[in-house]
């Protein structure tokens, strides 16, 4: 049997290598592959192991922390495009649980539509076995007061004999009656669920050739199609039958359904881009669900490549059958792939780069967008410069006015007037002048006065 296991742990908080060595040993016996676990701390990293595991596994395990138990349950129960219903045995099971809130009660009681449950003995985080195409999931607690209740009562009665003791307890026992072990038999495939069967086509005649052409063009250029798995998806699944080496070449990946503010259009095609990264595939695919508007129905159809999507709007022709209308979407969904992958013109709306993943209110596409960024770049780079340029000419213009406004006052330096050394040796101006008239201007006039006052004398 081929087996795969994952786990999916939020914290450190839980015993989780011991559930699941528990867990492997349980297994161990039914199957010859590895039982080792690959951890997970979000079901988002876990889609695309799931992604691989969904294509080429018998068996599929997935052990849950139990404070994302019910949660995560939910979202992979939608994920799976499966339907879940209030399953009346856990429901029973819980009703013993006096302390738990009807509320969680009615959490706690949903699965999905057909599976076979593992109680637990309070019924709270009881796990389950689900049939999906053909592979079959588990779905257990990593709960260490439960884990053993689930194991010893449901998993390992179940791969032995396909029943679990939970259900042959129902049917009472006489007392006298002796229960004999169970014999191991080969374990009856479980029915796929009633919706996957009820929506299974009756494929027109040329879808033979369509997907043959396709198929043979992905075994060419060496590619892989990864296809978004929504309902609709069961009529591309269906073209298999006419190919044997389809699922060679197609995966399905798990599908979350997660609108928010996107139009059909660009929804369909970030369901191609996320299966595409989802199972690290070459292309991805989607076919949306119909949809109705202004008085006419349409399906749109995308293909995901490395760089950008092309996506067709297919409208209904008259009075024509939903089976009908998807059956011819889903094969125009494989002839655009093979368009795709040939590496042809395709006729459709081109959605480039990261505009794929956009809503529907940001309509400008990548390069538009990084061109209008950089224009605002430059303007605001222009801008800032202007400013800079004016603000310095403010300034020297504001400091030149106030120079003219306030001259700087005019120094002047005091003359001062030093008069001359009168010099002690004087005579009267009489003898002076006498002296002059008698004896000339060659003599020095201080000799002279000194000899002129000797004389006196």
């Amino acid at each position: 049997m081929n087996l795969k296991l994952f786990s999916l742990i939020s914290g450190d908080d839980i015993p989780a290598t011991k559930l699941q060595i528990k867990i492997s040993g349980s297994l161990n016996a039914f199957t010859d592959d590895d039982v080792s676990f690959k951890s997970f701390s979000s079901l988002k990293e876990m889609f695309p192991s799931l992604g691989k595991a969904l294509a080429d596994s018998e068996l599929i395990v997935i052990a849950v922390d139990p404070k994302v138990y019910v949660r995560t349950k939910a979202l992979l129960t939608k994920a799976l495009s499966l339907e879940s219903e209030e399953n009346p045995t856990v429901k029973k099971a819980l009703g013993r649980a006096a302390e738990i809130p009807e509320s969680q009660k009615l959490l706690q009681a949903q699965m999905p539509k057909g599976a076979v449950p593992f109680l637990t003995r309070d019924g709270v985080n009881s796990g389950f076995v689900i049939s999906k195409g053909h592979q079959q999931i588990m779905y257990l607690p990593l709960d260490d007061a439960r884990i053993d209740t689930v194991l010893r009562n449901g998993v390992i009665p179940y791969l032995t004999s396909g029943e679990t003791i939970a259900v042959r307890e129902e049917a009472p026992t006489p007392k006298s009656a002796s229960v004999k072990p169970p014999i191991p038999v080969k374990k009856p495939e479980m029915p796929a669920p009633e919706k996957a069967a009820e929506i299974l086509p009756v494929l027109p005649e040329n879808v033979g050739e369509i997907t043959a052409k396709t198929v043979n063009i992905l075994r060419e250029s060496g590619s892989k199609v990864a296809v978004n798995g929504n309902q609709n998806s069961e009529y591309v699944k269906s073209f298999g039958s006419v190919s044997p080496d389809f699922f060679e070449f197609f995966t399905f990946t798990p599908h979350v359904e997660d609108k928010g503010d996107f139009n059909v259009t660009d929804y369909t095609a970030q369901m191609a881009k996320s299966a595409k990264e989802l199972a690290s595939s070459d292309f991805g695919a989607c076919i949306s669900d119909i949809c109705n508007t202004d008085g006419c129905s349409y399906i749109c159809i995308a293909v995901a490549g490395e760089n950008s999507a092309i996506v067709r709007k297919l409208y209904r022709e008259p009075d024509e059958k939903d089976e009908s209308f998807i059956k011819d979407a889903a094969e125009e969904l494989i002839e655009l792939i093979g368009e795709k992958a040939s590496g042809e013109n395709s006729v459709g709306i081109e959605i480039s780069g990261e505009s794929a993943a956009e809503p529907e209110y940001e309509k400008t596409h990548g390069k538009g967008k990084k061109v209008i960024v950089s224009i605002l770049i430059i303007i605001l780079a222009l801008a800032v410069a202007a400013g800079t340029f004016f603000l310095v000419k403010y300034q020297r213009d504001k400091k030149a006015a106030e120079a003219l406004a306030n001259p700087a006052p005019e120094t002047t330096t005091e003359e001062t007037t030093v008069p001359p050394e009168i010099s002690k040796d004087t005579v009267p101006l009489s003898v002076f002048m006498y002296n002059e008239t008698v004896n000339g201007i060659d003599k020095d006039d201080l000799a002279r006065a000194a000899e002129d006052a000797a004389n006196a004398v």
